[in-house]
């Protein structure tokens, strides 16, 4: 459940706030995961549309769209595929009020280091993103257990909110995790940062600890 989201403001389309979505579906994305994606944002009164590395890279999807979602999966074929460009289109479309949503792979995917699988020769990535909306590192796998292969990782955990985001949705929350990360600012030098004007707010934590769990921010933070 583990998500970075960030947003400037609302964006408009013919005079309408728009409420189409872009849902990253190309190499690396999870079937499952892109149809979970797309149902709970049509359940939240959102159009959603599947974008390909391709779709992404003509532009064409940052006329109509009000948001982008990179959902659960693999991060380093993201990562393959919109290197350079890619990922310059995406930090355009937020640069100018659109806002993006990572969700688990998407959360990695957007931060500007990935600490994944410390010590399994496997699985482990240690190495540094571009789109860095959030400021440091998206340390994971949170719970032990995570494998590709199957879903032996998978849990249900307990989120709550700090007491400075207390709202409507306050209190301790179930949520599905399976390989997802925490945000952990201290393990960068804030200064070498390629965007510094990145705020973020934690917004829920992981109970039993002080993880951050799902966090927002950007250059004004909604």
């Amino acid at each position: 459940f583990q998500h970075y989201y960030i947003t400037n403001n609302l964006r408009m389309s013919n005079g309408h706030t728009s409420r189409l979505v872009g849902v990253y579906s190309d190499e690396g994305a999870s079937p499952w995961c892109v149809d979970c994606t797309c149902k709970t944002l049509t359940a939240r009164s959102y159009t959603t549309i599947n974008l390909t590395a391709q779709d992404i890279l003509s532009g064409t999807w940052t006329i109509s769209c009000v948001g982008i979602v990179f959902p659960g999966g693999r991060d380093s074929p993201y990562h393959d595929k919109l290197k350079g460009p890619g990922n310059q289109k995406i930090r355009e479309f937020v640069e100018s009020g659109g806002w993006y949503l990572g969700i688990c792979a998407g959360a990695y995917f957007g931060s500007s280091k990935i600490d994944f699988c410390k010590g399994d020769p496997e699985m482990e990535i240690d190495t540094s993103r571009e789109l860095g909306f959030f400021p440091g590192t998206a340390v994971g796998p949170q719970y032990p257990g995570f494998r590709y292969q199957d879903n032996s990782g998978e849990r249900v955990v307990s989120i709550s909110k700090p007491g400075s985001c207390q709202g409507a949705l306050s209190g301790s929350h179930k949520v599905y995790f399976n390989g997802g990360c925490y945000f952990n600012l201290k393990m960068e030098n804030q200064l070498n940062q390629p965007h510094p004007t990145t705020h973020p707010t934690t917004m829920w934590a992981y109970e039993g600890g002080s993880s951050p769990a799902p966090a927002e921010g950007g250059s004004s933070p909604a």
